[in-house]
């Protein structure tokens, strides 16, 4: 997993720029994703999102790195998906993947009841892969770090609790509890996997207009 001290992101249709500043030197980088993912609360772990943006240029592996632009976590339900829609907002995130099973369908209909009343149109929400399977994900994020090609801020929620899991750590139950961020990363990364992006050319040859992907 790379370093990444600062972030800016500028948008324009459906590409935006990334600026990462190390020891004062910015570098630009142009990515052409922008997706989300948002993980339940449950009685003893918080509700947490994370916001990442996908580059355009291939590195060394043959993978388009992908970069976390913002997380949050919160216990208090309003207060999180208020923190979640502003942060979609800022980073023109429309996407957001998460774990439609029945046991989650009253927050689900909370957060739709919030972006109702807020008038928030731009998030949907689609339907988490490799969610359900902590070893499956685990393994497919630690294959992403090892080809160089996540790129997970110091200090962030998300990369302390990747450091942290062990072997020993998936034989105990509620693992999905006590490292509650990494879900939200295999939702991405699956996300990613099962669905690449393609270039908005060919997506509206096939499907007609990129809905939401334009913010004017």
């Amino acid at each position: 997993m790379n370093q990444n001290t600062q972030n800016e992101v500028k948008r324009e249709g459906t590409f935006c720029s990334y600026v990462k500043e190390e020891n004062g030197v910015k570098t630009v980088y142009h990515c052409r994703d922008i997706r989300g993912a948002m993980v339940w609360p449950t009685l003893n772990a918080p509700a947490y999102f994370c916001i990442f943006a996908q580059q355009t240029e291939l590195n060394e592996e043959g993978k388009l790195p992908l970069v976390l632009l913002a997380e949050g976590e919160n216990t208090l339900p309003h207060t999180f998906f208020q923190d979640l829609i502003a942060k979609g907002k800022e980073y023109r995130c429309r996407q957001f993947y998460v774990d439609f099973q029945k046991e989650n369908r009253e927050v689900i209909n909370l957060f739709n009841d919030i972006c109702r009343y807020s008038q928030v149109t731009f998030i949907e929400l689609k339907r988490a892969v490799f969610g359900s399977n902590f070893s499956l994900g685990l393994g497919l994020a630690r294959q992403w770090a090892a080809d160089r090609a996540l790129e997970i801020p110091d200090g962030s929620i998300m990369r302390s609790q990747l450091s942290a899991v062990s072997a020993e750590d998936l034989t105990q139950q509620n693992i999905e509890e006590r490292f509650y961020a990494l879900p939200g990363l295999f939702y991405i990364v699956g996300s990613v996997e099962k669905m690449p992006w393609r270039i908005e050319e060919e997506f509206a040859s096939k499907q007609g207009p990129s809905r939401g992907y334009f913010w004017g």
